[in-house]
């Protein structure tokens, strides 16, 4: 998802919502520009698995799905262990 959409997301949200998500679209929308340094610095897998849950968190804001899908790809990724079935059913 482009900025662009995350920026059309949140204004149509932000609309019908809290002042929050109004300050969130205004302050994106007139930034000289954004920089997403995760996607340089991190894994390339890593980040093109993650960067489309940070995307949606943006425009969802549902923090507990967000955390379950980002930690699945953390474990899938650097680790050989199974996953924690206790975290994953918070």
């Amino acid at each position: 998802m482009s900025i662009h959409n995350v920026l059309k997301k949140i204004q149509d949200i932000s609309q019908n919502n809290t002042s929050l998500l109004q300050e969130t679209y205004y302050t994106i929308a007139n930034s000289k520009g954004i920089t997403q340094f995760f996607d340089r610095d991190s894994r390339k897998n890593y980040a093109d698995q993650t960067m489309p849950l940070i995307d949606d968190f943006l425009v969802t804001l549902n923090i507990k799905e967000t955390q379950r899908a980002l930690e699945k790809v953390r474990i899938a990724i650097f680790t050989t262990q199974p996953i924690n079935k206790n975290w994953i059913n918070i």
